[in-house]
């Protein structure tokens, strides 16, 4: 039987970065379910988190946005 998850840990697609980092923080867990709508579009865990700051660190001096970066549909759900 389909259980319903706690909203928060759910985020939107067009969430921002800090707001996941936040969620997590507060619900106490690696891992977030990027929904949309009702629509399951991925899970979300630290280590995308980590590997965006690392990015991000990278590219250092050039501007870029922190919204919308959980938006990339992926068939594989991980």
């Amino acid at each position: 039987m389909a259980r319903s998850c706690p909203l928060e840990n759910t985020i939107s697609p067009d969430a921002g970065v800090t707001e996941a980092l936040s969620r997590m923080s507060r619900a106490g867990t690696s891992r977030l379910l990027v929904m949309e709508g009702n629509q399951l579009v991925r899970i979300m865990t630290l280590k995308d988190v980590l590997q965006f700051f690392a990015l991000k660190v990278g590219l250092e001096g050039r501007r870029g946005t922190e919204k919308g970066i959980w938006t990339g549909r992926r068939s594989d759900v991980t």
